[in-house]
């Protein structure tokens, strides 16, 4: 029983699924399953083991991964890490070299060496500027697009872009893995002066539910309910509240009428003018 390598030669950097939690979590491999004359094996499963090594022959496996695969025309496809992760001690910057045993055979030889594509899974390899601290992440230059390679305007610097049709959402969320959570989108100057907006689902806190803007304190909320409150009073359509000792409310002299409610013709000059 053999490995083709026609198909074998790690198509790894083809399909990748990456976390930048863990990079890489998960690398695509393809291979043809044939027996000694070249014939492709019999449609079914197969027990396969893959081990990952630093030298071509020989050594002690870094990574083992046993699992059953499926086989169709000879063809099969399976993502090394996806039943084993790959441990943090396999950083991607170096050579690695990829073993198959099917079944109680012996394990297949020569083994695969990783192509230099699969070395972009480190984002500290080949001069990335995706730098790896840890389990974070992060790019110190430059600008991150995703759906478009150009800014709206030239000082933006992360972007998405959806193509759309009309009538059609395009965006995205930030979303907390817990129903109570609070997520938020901030802005800050140089990390001092800091605000944010954030979803409140629960009725902790003295503005209730509903979607918030804070700055030194809840300013605006929008609640679940409708209405708009601007201060964290509760239970009013329209709430202002100032506790500062200024107006609540002021309304400059506009030369008309500064607030006109009511269906009337225009009454002019008036602060306030209620029909």
């Amino acid at each position: 029983m053999r490995i083709l390598g026609t198909l074998a030669v790690l198509l790894l950097a083809a399909s990748v699924i990456q976390t930048y939690a863990q990079i890489p979590e998960q690398l695509s491999y393809q291979g043809v399953l044939t027996d000694t004359s070249g014939n492709p094996r019999p449609d079914g499963s197969y027990s396969m083991t893959f081990r990952l090594y630093t030298v071509v022959s020989g050594g002690s496996a870094l990574w083992t991964e046993a699992k059953s695969v499926t086989v169709s025309d000879g063809v099969f496809t399976t993502y090394l890490g996806d039943t084993t992760p790959f441990p943090i001690s396999i950083t991607w910057s170096t050579t690695y070299w990829l073993s198959l045993q099917v079944g109680g055979d012996p394990e297949l030889s020569p083994r695969i060496k990783l192509a230099s594509v699969a070395y972009s899974l480190n984002p500290d390899s080949g001069g990335s500027q995706w730098q790896n601290n840890g389990n974070d992440i992060h790019y110190s230059g430059g600008r991150v697009f995703i759906g478009r390679d150009f800014p709206i305007s030239g000082n933006e610097v992360f972007g998405v872009r959806r193509v759309s049709a009309a009538n059609q959402y395009a965006g995205m969320y930030i979303e907390g893995t817990d129903p109570a959570s609070w997520p938020f989108y901030g802005y800050a100057t140089n990390g001092a002066f800091r605000a944010w907006t954030y979803l409140q689902p629960d009725s902790s806190g003295s503005s209730g539910p509903g979607w918030k803007l804070y700055l030194a304190g809840v300013r605006l909320t929008v609640p679940p309910t409708g209405g708009l409150r601007v201060g964290p009073s509760l239970n009013y359509s329209l709430v202002i509240e100032n506790t500062t000792g200024s107006d609540g409310i002021r309304v400059l002299d506009t030369g008309d009428d500064a607030i006109q409610i009511g269906s009337n013709p225009d009454i002019p000059n008036y602060g306030v003018y209620i029909p």
